[in-house]
């Protein structure tokens, strides 16, 4: 009867530090029995499906592109192509060099 929607100090949610933990039974388990929002963004302004994103790009595991495509199949094709402008922004931002994912 957790609320899974729960924000830390930094704003992330559960279902933040489990797709970027790349936790993927937890992130299912976040979606389906905990109806968490994956539209809520943190204090950067992330998603956790962003913050995902970023992480799988720094850490390319297994485990963690299972977690982020897990949350990104829930989500939908539209807050995915939403979430892959803010990819791009966000690199631009750190100063990184923008990929192809």
């Amino acid at each position: 009867r957790a609320d899974a929607n729960v924000q830390d100090a930094l704003g992330d949610t559960p279902l933040h530090l489990a797709v970027r933990g790349g936790h993927e039974r937890t992130v299912w388990c976040l979606l389906d029995r905990g109806r968490a929002d994956c539209l809520i963004c943190n204090r950067e302004g992330h998603p956790a499906l962003l913050s995902g994103y970023l992480m799988a790009r720094q850490r390319p595991l297994e485990q963690a592109a299972r977690a982020v495509s897990t949350l990104a199949q829930w989500s939908g094709a539209e807050h995915v192509a939403e979430v892959a402008k803010q990819v791009e922004a966000a690199l631009q931002k750190s100063g990184r060099t923008p990929g192809t994912w």
